[in-house]
């Protein structure tokens, strides 16, 4: 009897997503989901797009209706969505609002839906072509640690970005300088973040952006968090990579959230975007939840030539547990604060590649063209990293060897106080000119 009992045990650990009946379940997240939002992982030999249409029509009982394929919604609270409150259901598994949010061409074979009732997702359930249905998760920023600082006015050489001057020496002792060897000519870094503050003369007419989801909010930053990162990726007086390019990727919305779906629409636009010369993808965003589909993305566009940089997060935790940081694909960056010590709120261990400044940085902001904020956290450590990869790309280090390159460079002389015992003693350094 206990062994029957144990094969049953296991007999459901093998089936996973599906009832012992074969129908699919609902895989539910570990972390904050979004509500009414879920992810639909096809079964091979069901197309996509077919299959979007033929839920959308379902969805929407109304013939003259046209229901949306894409139809995101940016720059609200991704807790509260609108059009949730209002889903009406139109009879079994019919609703007004439900539909299909985004049709993945792309690494991940199937669809996401949006504003969804519990009728509509128990018909979806039901749908031969579906292999499982999992929830959206609440993708937030690696948010600067303490209060929000008031913006400054900049000028040439005023408040000084001090981690430039830390990165470009392996002794501590000398007068603040920063001349690097390269200075990233020709290479983009995009910013997957709240988007980017385009005009700030930090960028000089080198800030773009990539317009994935059709919508006017991709031109702005209602938040701040991507042009302060964007700042010292290349700002032209405190940022890392002078000549190089960012282009902005929003995901993230005004108060620094956003969703899985979305951002798996936004790598996919990414590694379809082809830019001239090397490329680094910089993400000062993070969950708890390691999603598969957006590892599967990662992988494709390493894979692809591009370099990827992720802020380790502000949790003092282990930064494995932690994503995108903890998948290997990635430059993992912690951060240091100017006494040379780990950061107080510095996620480390293992997982952690490298570290670099990231408390008291001076860098652009959203609240005007020429202001500036005095950030902390690791989301202002990793871009460090990226300008450092963009210079090392613009130099002609293959893609593949950016990572190895970066840490064999770095600085393991001086210790990192206060580093816990399972972590790289590993600091940026940038190479200056001779």
């Amino acid at each position: 009897m206990a062994r029957a009992m144990r094969l049953l045990v296991f007999a459901f650990c093998l089936l996973g997503s599906y009832s012992v009946l074969g129908k699919p379940t609902v895989r539910r997240g570990k972390g904050r989901a979004v509500p009414g939002r879920y992810m639909v992982k096809l079964k091979e030999g069901c197309e996509v797009e077919r299959t979007a249409r033929s839920m959308n029509s379902h969805f929407n009982p109304n013939p003259n209706s046209k229901a949306r394929e894409k139809s995101p919604v940016k720059g609200t609270n991704v807790a509260n969505p609108p059009g949730w409150a209002d889903d009406r259901d139109q009879g079994p598994g019919k609703s007004e609002n439900a539909r299909v949010r985004f049709a993945f061409r792309k690494v991940f074979h199937g669809i996401s839906l949006e504003h969804v009732s519990e009728k509509s997702l128990e018909w979806t359930l039901t749908n031969d072509c579906v292999e499982y249905v999992e929830e959206v998760g609440v993708m937030t920023a690696v948010q600067s640690v303490g209060t929000d600082p008031s913006p400054v006015t900049m000028a040439a050489n005023n408040y000084i970005n001090w981690g430039l001057d830390r990165i470009t020496e392996d002794v501590y002792d000398k007068p603040y300088s920063f001349d690097p060897a390269g200075n990233g000519t020709g290479i983009s870094i995009y910013i997957v973040d709240s988007g980017v503050r385009r005009s700030h003369l930090e960028f000089g007419g080198r800030a773009f952006y990539l317009n994935v989801f059709d919508n006017p909010a991709e031109l702005g930053d209602d938040n701040g968090h991507g042009t302060q990162t964007a700042g010292i990726a290349i700002g032209a007086w405190r940022g890392t990579a002078r000549a190089a390019d960012v282009i902005s990727v929003k995901v993230l919305n005004d108060i620094g959230e956003g969703s899985s779906d979305d951002l798996l629409e936004a790598l996919i636009a990414i590694l379809t975007d082809e830019p001239e010369g090397g490329a680094v993808v910089s993400m000062s965003l993070a969950s708890t939840v390691d999603y598969g589909y957006i590892h599967d993305a990662l992988i494709d566009l390493q894979e692809a030539g591009f370099v990827l940089v992720a802020a380790a997060g502000n949790e003092y935790s282990d930064a494995c547990f932690h994503f995108p940081a903890g998948y290997s694909e990635v430059i993992s960056v912690g951060a240091i604060n100017a006494k040379g010590n780990l950061a107080s709120f510095s996620n480390h261990g293992p997982c952690v590649d490298l570290y670099a400044p990231g408390a008291n940085i001076y860098t652009a902001t959203n609240e005007g063209d020429d202001q500036v904020k005095k950030m902390k956290g690791t989301s202002f450590a990793a871009p460090f990293v990226s300008g450092a990869a963009a210079i090392l790309l613009s130099e002609g280090v293959p893609p593949g060897d950016v990572k190895s390159t970066l840490i064999d460079d770095s600085t393991k002389s001086v210790t990192i106080n206060t580093l816990p015992s399972d972590s790289y003693n590993r600091i940026l350094y940038v190479e200056p000119k001779s």
